[in-house]
């Protein structure tokens, strides 16, 4: 008799969301950055708007991305379109997958995983 097996696999994130799939976290020696602005779809990606303007590229921890509807779920947390949002992690320039859509030229910045 075989065992059930633990558990399904991930499904694909959506093609709007840059995601990555790695365990990256807050470093002891490291303090973490911040993130903070309006989470916007446009032309194929989504955003964080700054104050200024500035587009930046959100790259989310692979954990379970997903859209309900006009919110972003990322494992366990929601993020409505349009509503300010705030993420710890850092700038990053070769991680993860960015979907074509993006602005080449916008920033990028890796969110940590959430616990």
């Amino acid at each position: 008799m075989l065992g059930a097996c633990s558990g399904e696999p991930t499904p694909e994130p959506p093609a709007d969301v840059a995601y990555h799939r790695s365990d990256i976290g807050p470093r002891d020696e490291q303090p973490a950055a911040e993130l903070a602005g309006i989470l916007v779809r446009s032309g194929g990606c989504t955003y964080v708007e700054l104050s200024t303007g500035d587009l930046i590229v959100p790259v989310f921890p692979d954990v379970g991305i997903r859209w309900d509807e006009e919110s972003l779920v990322v494992g366990r947390r929601t993020y409505p379109l349009g509503d300010e949002v705030s993420f710890s992690g850092g700038g990053t320039t070769g991680l993860g997958t960015v979907p074509l859509g993006c602005d080449s030229e916008a920033s990028r910045f890796a969110v940590y995983a959430q616990p």
